[in-house]
């Protein structure tokens, strides 16, 4: 995400977009060290493991969403103070 992106609202969109997806993709891919070979055993460790890779990937998500999000809230801010001034 760059600080361009946010210049607009169909950058914020996308932003938001990219920040959705690369969490579905980090999740797929927790899901994915999870999966067990044919005795279908998996390791404690391994489930341990995999917690904290799905906590990393809610933090990044929760900050990747959360800047377009106020980004979108500065913009709609300004629109209203730009409204407030013209009456």
């Amino acid at each position: 995400m760059s600080e361009g992106q946010l210049n607009t609202m169909s950058g914020i969109e996308q932003a938001g977009q990219d920040a959705g997806d690369a969490f579905t993709t980090g999740i797929e891919d927790v899901k994915k060290s999870l999966e067990t070979p044919l005795s279908g055993e998996t390791t404690l460790g391994k489930m341990v493991g995999a917690q904290l890779d799905l906590t990393n990937e809610e933090t990044k998500y929760q900050v990747n969403s959360g800047v377009p999000k106020k980004a979108a809230k500065e913009l709609q801010n300004v629109g209203s103070a730009i409204n407030q001034a013209a009456r």
